[in-house]
Order: C-alpha cells, then structure tokens, then sequence
C-alpha cells in the first residue's frame, strides 16, 4: 500500500487493501481485518465460524453504539466479514454507493458499517459464556479494571466446574476471540502461554 500509515488514511488504506485481494476472494470463507495491535485466538475464531455459511451476509466483531446506530464493529478488536459479505462491498459498495464515501480523512470501523448495512449486511457480535463479547476492543485488564476492586470482582465472577469438581473463577471467557491494544511484546508472551507452554500433567 502507497498510503500514508496514518489514522486519518485508514479508511483509504482498507478500500485499497480488499480491491487489491478482491481477485483471490473465491479461495476463502472468511476474511479477517485487525489492527497491528490486536491478538486474536484464532482456534477459537475457527470455531465461530465451523458454525456459519460463507453466504450469509454478516460481519462479526465488537459492537460499539456510537456513529453507526445500532452500532459499529470496532476495527481495534478486530472483524470478519464473510465471502458475500466481502462480495458485496467490493462489488456494489466500493465506488458505487453513496453510502461507501471514499472520503480522505474518515473512520474506518464506522464508514465500513455504513456502506455494510446500506448494502444489506447484518452486525453481529458473538458472545460466549456468561454473556460476554467474544471480541473485545480494549486490553484484557479494562473488563474488571485497574482498582482496587478489580480482585473483588475476578473474585465474584461467575465460575465453572472442572473434571475434578473444583471450582474455578474465570474473569474472561474461554473461547475469547481477541483483544486490542497489546503492545508487540505482549503479543509474543501471549502466544508463548497459549500455544508453547505445556504444563505437565495437563492435556
């Protein structure tokens, strides 16, 4: 991309981006946007999506209420728009429709739920146990906080049951999709724990 690596040209530098990869788009399902600083547990992705069609015409993500009634799907945590879904955008968004503004300075979480929902694309956003989001647009601490209570409320959180009967408290869900602003050192310590660390004793 030859656009300026900047917020206000984020907007530009998305429309460029799924132009360019439109060509390849029957070899997938699915296709994903994040941020740099956005960790995402792709198994648990995968298995969201095991559940839904490629021709549905949904995008799935966070839901924020501002700009977009009845929401917008933040670009921090991170969306999946499916292959009509992408179709749809490129084909008769992009270029085409009013409400696809290709504007220089713009949102782009907000202008790309704009042109998906006047194109007849649903928002969704996916919520596991507990009813909590499966994608969450800010770092993992600002769910319970950063105060003194935060031990308190991890404390009270509802709970599961493991093989053994004991009673475990999980302040996140188990099948969380992503999180947002972790910095580039805490995207490598967070795969290190999900993926390399094998503590023994335990499938």
């Amino acid at each position: 991309m030859t656009r300026v690596d900047t917020y206000n040209h984020l907007w530009l530098k998305t429309q460029a981006a799924i132009k360019a990869i439109h060509h390849s788009t029957s070899e997938y399902d699915f296709f994903f946007k994040a941020d740099d600083d956005t960790f995402a547990v792709l198994p648990n992705m995968r298995k969201l999506l095991a559940t839904h069609s490629p021709k549905e015409p949904v995008m799935f993500g966070k839901l924020i209420s501002d700009y977009c009634p009845p929401g917008f799907l933040s670009g921090g945590a991170g969306y999946v728009l499916s292959h009509e879904s992408f179709r749809r955008i490129v084909e008769q968004g992009i270029d085409k429709h009013p409400a696809c503004l290709t504007k220089e300075v713009d949102m782009e979480d907000v202008r790309i739920c704009r042109c998906a929902r006047a194109l007849g694309i649903d928002m969704v956003e996916p919520k596991g146990r507990f009813q909590r989001p499966l994608f969450f647009h800010m770092f993992p601490k600002w769910i319970y906080g950063d105060n003194a209570n935060s031990v308190n409320q991890i404390f009270n959180s509802p709970n599961i049951t493991t093989s053994n009967g004991e009673r475990l408290h999980i302040p996140y869900n188990p099948d969380q999709i992503s999180f947002h602003y972790i910095q580039p050192a805490q995207l490598y310590i967070i795969e290190f724990l999900l993926y390399f660390l094998h503590p023994v004793g335990l499938n």
